[in-house]
């Protein structure tokens, strides 16, 4: 089936009152454009004056051939402005405007008015979330309650509660970024900051806060990394751990949390052999 490209296309003003109770609106009754704009063009790359002329085929001044030439007027009502398929230079003049926020190639600094509306993309990005949101949601609620709290534990959500209120935490999360969370799972940062949070919480690293340091628990204390201004210092550690050395002191994390978590039977005495 052909596609119909005899379709309006919508544009919206993008200052919106706040507060429509104070003013009874959200957007001005009117709105009148600048109907002339000089824009970078592409394809000679230079400079060009712009602007929307009744009867015109273009939009470029240097291309218009009327003597007397008549602006049109460009007006939005109640924040709206909708260009019927049978306007194509209207239609390029507010694509190509810089004062058009969804425009790409606009130059910086200039004001922007109003953004172009694409329902079709705008329902492939609703549509695209709300994909992710259901697979998101459908492996949370497949995670086991020890995964579960272990990954609240690394995405920053309070685990000193009841598990209902960690479930609900932890779902609400993952509603709101499901994609992140998708991510999440099969990011191996992820799963190694679990354990460096692990060995934290049993005294085997600790975090000083103040020095931005992550030192040896125990008596030793060493420090192991220290991380730079601005730059969490678990973060930080976590991406030291990949490095050469970092891997030998994960390594070593490892070993002595598995030590602590499992720690090998105490060895019985042997009986004493009777004399004879």
């Amino acid at each position: 089936m052909a596609k119909n490209n005899k379709k309006s296309t919508h544009f919206r003003l993008t200052k919106m009152n706040p507060n429509p109770a104070t003013e009874g609106r959200y957007y001005p009754i009117n709105f009148r454009l600048p109907s002339v704009d000089e824009i970078y063009d592409e394809e000679t790359g230079t400079n060009r004056k712009i602007r929307y002329v009744i009867g015109e085929q273009s939009i470029f001044e240097d291309e218009q051939t009327s003597k007397n030439p008549v602006i049109g007027d460009i007006v939005f009502s109640n924040g709206q402005l909708i260009v019927p398929y049978h306007k194509p230079v209207l239609k390029k003049f507010l694509q190509s405007s810089n004062y058009n926020i969804s425009n790409e190639n606009r130059t910086p600094g200039v004001q922007a008015f109003f953004e172009t509306l694409d329902f079709e993309v705008d329902a492939k990005k609703e549509l695209e979330h709300m994909e992710a949101e259901f697979e998101a949601i459908e492996l949370a609620m497949n995670t086991s309650p020890q995964d579960m709290v272990a990954l609240c534990k690394v995405l920053g959500i309070n685990t000193d509660r009841s598990m209902y209120e960690i479930k609900h935490d932890f779902l609400r999360f993952v509603k709101d970024d499901p994609q992140s969370f998708i991510e999440s799972l099969s990011d191996p940062r992820i799963e190694r900051k679990q354990v460096i949070v692990e060995a934290l919480e049993n005294g085997i690293i600790k975090n000083n806060s103040v020095r931005k340091t992550i030192d040896w628990g125990g008596k030793s204390g060493q420090t192991i990394t220290m991380s730079p201004i601005g730059v969490d210092a678990l973060d930080n550690f976590v991406d030291f751990t990949f490095e050469k050395e970092g891997e030998l002191v994960f390594d070593r994390i490892v070993t002595l949390l598995e030590q602590k978590l499992n720690p090998a039977p105490a060895k019985k005495a042997e009986p004493k052999k009777a004399k004879a």
